[in-house]
């Protein structure tokens, strides 16, 4: 994870979404997420964004479960295609 103001200038993100990688960003400002989706998203890449302050409980169980339910989905998607090769 890194952190600070601009998330759509961190190299981990675009270097993850190149690799095909889905990724989930937070921010605790919705405008950082709002901005950063915007940059991201112009790359082609498969990019969703939350507000999250990870010093509330609540916010860090929503990121967690935001993010599990994309690795279900794609464990899913995953099956689906090997079923049909």
């Amino acid at each position: 994870m890194q952190r600070g103001k601009n998330l759509s200038h961190c190299t981990t993100y675009p270097e993850l979404g190149r690799e095909g990688a889905s990724v989930v960003i937070s921010s605790r400002k919705q405008t950082h997420v709002d901005s950063a989706l915007q940059h991201l998203k112009r790359q082609g890449l498969s990019v969703e964004g939350m507000v999250c302050h990870v010093g509330k409980k609540e916010d860090r169980k929503h990121l967690l479960q935001k993010v599990c339910i994309y690795l279900l989905i794609a464990a899913v998607f995953y099956q689906l295609c090997l079923k049909l090769i």
